[in-house]
């Protein structure tokens, strides 16, 4: 056993008490970052809470009248039937399928309405040209052809070729039943 004279016991409990004051400071730190981020996450989820859901659709609200309300069907059209010719005419059938939706982002950028900033033009030429359930299948079809050939290695085949001619058709067929002066023609006819 080792004896401590009495100015030694004080020097060794200043330093016990030392060693408790650095343990002491690092729980309150730990402690106060915890609390900030427990508060972080509650401001969080309080905002995302009240943030109306968004919702998107084809026909888009202009506040001035400048401002496109509904795509220009003509120039979705005009871009369909570009689609359908590239891959009429193209003998490579990869280049054609990446071209003709090409054509179709095209025109779906010159249609008049804006691309919501988080979206890629495939999503954007998709939402646009989404007429009705009907459109889904044909428009789903067409953009995973055109994933398939241009971000994999997939070569299409004359079925495939066939199929995006054929769900291209379905496409023209939806907007011109669904133009707006045929809308406006059925809504004032008895």
């Amino acid at each position: 056993m080792i004896e401590l004279k009495p100015h030694e016991m004080i020097g060794a409990l200043s330093e016990i008490r030392e060693e408790v004051n650095w343990v002491r400071w690092v729980a309150w730190g730990i402690a106060v970052l915890a609390l900030l981020a427990l508060l972080w996450a509650a401001v969080r989820w309080f905002v995302r809470r009240r943030k109306p859901t968004r919702t998107r659709t084809v026909v888009q609200i202009g506040v001035e009248a400048e401002v496109a309300i509904e795509a220009n069907a003509h120039v979705l059209e005009t871009g369909l039937a570009a689609a359908i010719s590239m891959l009429s005419t193209s003998r490579d059938p990869g280049n054609a399928v990446i071209q003709a939706w090409l054509a179709l982002e095209g025109a779906t950028a010159m249609a008049g309405l804006r691309r919501d900033p988080a979206e890629t033009t495939s999503e954007f030429t998709a939402r646009i040209l989404y007429r009705s359930r009907r459109s889904a299948a044909p428009i789903s079809e067409l953009l995973a052809l055109y994933q398939r050939v241009r971000f994999g290695d997939h070569q299409p085949s004359p079925q495939d070729i066939v199929a995006a001619r054929s769900a291209l058709t379905i496409l023209v067929e939806l907007w011109r039943a669904d133009l707006p002066e045929r809308r406006v023609t059925q809504v004032t006819e008895p």
